[in-house]
């Protein structure tokens, strides 16, 4: 696992780059962990909280021009959800919440990439795996010009935290802890050449 300031995100995600020039073969790029991040958002008791996911790696082979030859996949460790707030980083890694002694990792693969009629905008679907649950997920993603470094990848998606079981038992009906927890993921990543 990697150190970093991250999301990542579950999901991550982390997702998104390796792009590419030519349009059979893919580019690889380094993530820069440092400058990338996956980020989460919700409420609690009607008051907003923020974190990130601070351990995290990804594998990522990325065409440009033929995104569905792409593929993307991510592992983030569950205890290193952080907001910040004792309360909260106290009460994620419990049985009821990430369970993170029983399930250190969350995992997402992707199972199709394809592109917008805009350049640059992508939608991946996959799926992602939590406390041993496997849900499907989709969402758009933006990537920069792979031309100009550091390549940026950006998405975000609305995750329903009740659909893995995450705070199920204490707060089965959302009324302390949003069900629908943002996700924001950022990548940054440096080319190192072709495959």
């Amino acid at each position: 696992m990697i150190k970093t300031v991250l999301y990542n995100a579950f999901a991550i995600s982390a997702l998104l780059l390796g792009l590419v020039s030519n349009p059979v073969q893919a580019q690889t790029h380094r993530i820069d962990y440092e400058q990338s991040k996956l980020s989460f958002s919700g409420t609690h008791a009607g008051n907003a909280f923020t974190g990130e996911f601070g351990e995290w790696s990804a594998k990522i082979e990325f065409f440009a021009e033929r995104p569905e030859n792409s593929a993307f996949e991510a592992t983030f460790e569950t205890k290193s959800a952080k907001t910040g707030k004792p309360l909260y980083d106290g009460t994620m890694p419990q049985k009821d919440w990430f369970n993170s002694k029983e399930f250190p990792e969350a995992h997402f693969e992707t199972t199709k990439i394809t592109s917008d009629d805009v350049a640059g905008h992508y939608q991946a679907e996959g799926l992602l795996t939590i406390r041993d649950i496997t849900q499907p997920v989709s969402f758009d993603f933006i990537v920069s010009d792979p031309n100009t470094a550091p390549v940026r990848a950006e998405a975000s998606l609305k995750l329903d935290r009740l659909a893995f079981g995450i705070g199920a038992q204490s707060d089965g009906n959302a009324d302390w802890v949003s069900r629908d927890i943002d996700i924001v993921i950022t990548i940054m990543a440096e080319p190192i050449g072709g495959n």
